[in-house]
This record gives C-alpha cells, structure tokens and sequence, in this order.
C-alpha cells in the first residue's frame, strides 16, 4: 500500500520494488542466515519509520 501511495516518489519506488524482489522466491539469494537477519531488522526499522511518518503527515 505504502507503495501504491509513493509512486510519484521515484526514489521510494526503487527501494519498494528492490524489497519486493528481494523477498520473493524468484531467484534464490544465499546471503547467510546472520545477514538475512539484519537485512530483515533494517527492513523493518525502515518501514516503521516511514509508517510514522505516513501517519504525522496525515494530522
């Protein structure tokens, strides 16, 4: 959804559709359970981040 709403931000767009590859089973990426890991954490601090702002922006 977040997506859908960015699609004029070129920016967001490029790093919701890197995420989106990134985490669909297309092509298997090795990268280590450890580094699954931390990308999982940064993934998600980064959609927190971008939800709260979301959300201020709407007051």
């Amino acid at each position: 959804m977040l997506a859908y709403q960015y699609r004029n931000n070129h920016t967001l767009l490029v790093i919701f559709i890197s995420l989106a590859l990134l985490f669909q089973p297309f092509i298997k990426i090795a990268l280590g359970r450890t580094l699954w890991n931390i990308i999982d954490v940064v993934v998600a601090i980064f959609l927190l981040i971008l939800l709260k702002v979301e959300h201020k922006d709407e007051k």
